[in-house]
């Protein structure tokens, strides 16, 4: 995070105050890189977890009135050198398109632009591919945290000293809080699932639960499971999720101890994760924590985000599920 050093006032914006596991883990990773610093944060809501940090100088909390939303974006970068999204995929089709709106008024107020520890993700929209290239090509700086967005944005803006390849945040925190002994143990017998709201992607087979039950099912088999954690890695938008698959599971699993966590805190959540002794998800960070940490971890392969950590990953615990729910073998895939 290099290209943040030279600045004393940042504002710090992307998917924070939503209790997602991965983008709380990257903001408690920027605000430890950075103690001295003069930070403010854009949040969807208040932040949960993150009463320690003292760099914290100011949270600004996204109005639900549309015309207020340009007021409360001029207030949290008033007074900051730069603005900065800090992690997560925020150009894609589905999602995120990098603060198309606001990021170009801060740039005409003289801010620096910088993207942090980014992904790309699907962009086969016109409209979506358009207004990335435009903030690629604005920006002051991009960090990119997979090979394939790298050159994505290399292409786009052809100028490498803007750019630079890096790992995922969310990384350097859980290695300076969490050691090997801190991590997964092969003798629990939890089975732990974090699946997201796949309604957005239509061209997967995500959203069906039966799919998802039937590898459950395998799982607890194969790894003599007795109790299964069900747990909202995002705390705002898996909840309908995990709660219909809570009802399903609770309903035919009269042997296997059935838990809906609904805890917010990240770090809740984190013991939780080291705590299993198996994981299915389609949520990346928890695949994250899962290949770090040694834990076997079967992971659905909605968006090229998860493909990419699973091609970057030399652990033998992460497995790849593909979009019509098959196991994927490293050397037979494709692109």
């Amino acid at each position: 995070m290099e290209e943040l050093e030279s600045f004393n006032s940042i504002t710090l914006v992307g998917y924070y105050g939503k209790n997602n596991l991965g983008d709380d883990l990257m903001l408690a990773s920027l605000l430890e890189e950075f103690p001295n610093h003069q930070i403010k944060i854009l949040a969807f809501d208040k932040l949960i977890g993150f009463d320690e940090y003292k760099n914290i100088n100011e949270v600004h909390i996204w109005p639900n009135m549309k015309r207020k939303k340009m007021q409360t974006f001029l207030r949290a970068i008033k007074g900051s050198e730069a603005v900065v999204w800090g992690g997560g995929t925020c150009f894609t089709d589905e999602d995120g398109d990098g603060f198309f709106k606001y990021m170009p008024i801060a740039k005409s107020l003289g801010k620096k632009i910088i993207y942090t520890g980014v992904g790309v993700g699907n962009l086969k929209r016109k409209n979506r591919k358009l207004k990335a290239d435009f903030l690629i090509k604005i920006a002051d700086f991009l960090s990119l945290r997979d090979e394939k967005s790298y050159q994505y944005v290399k292409n786009v803006k052809g100028n490498e000293d803007k750019i630079s390849l890096v790992r995922d945040p969310s990384i350097k925190y859980l290695q300076s809080h969490f050691n090997n002994d801190q991590f997964g143990s092969l003798n629990t017998n939890t089975l732990l699932i974090g699946w997201r709201n796949l309604e957005k992607y239509k061209d997967t087979q995500g959203n069906n639960l039966n799919n998802l039950i039937r590898e459950v099912d395998s799982l607890i088999e194969r790894y003599s499971c007795k109790k299964i954690i069900i747990m909202d890695v995002d705390s705002s938008y898996d909840p309908i999720v995990s709660g219909e698959l809570f009802e399903r599971l609770k309903g035919n699993k009269s042997d296997i101890e059935i838990i809906y966590d609904k805890e917010s805190d990240f770090k809740a959540k984190m013991s939780v994760i080291l705590n299993s002794r198996v994981v299915i998800t389609s949520r990346l960070h928890l695949g994250v924590v899962c290949d770090l940490a040694n834990i076997s971890c079967y992971i659905y392969n909605y968006s090229p985000k998860i493909e990419y950590l699973w091609e970057e990953s030399d652990s033998q615990s992460l497995h790849l599920i593909s979009k019509d729910f098959n196991i994927v073998k490293k050397e037979y895939l494709t692109s």
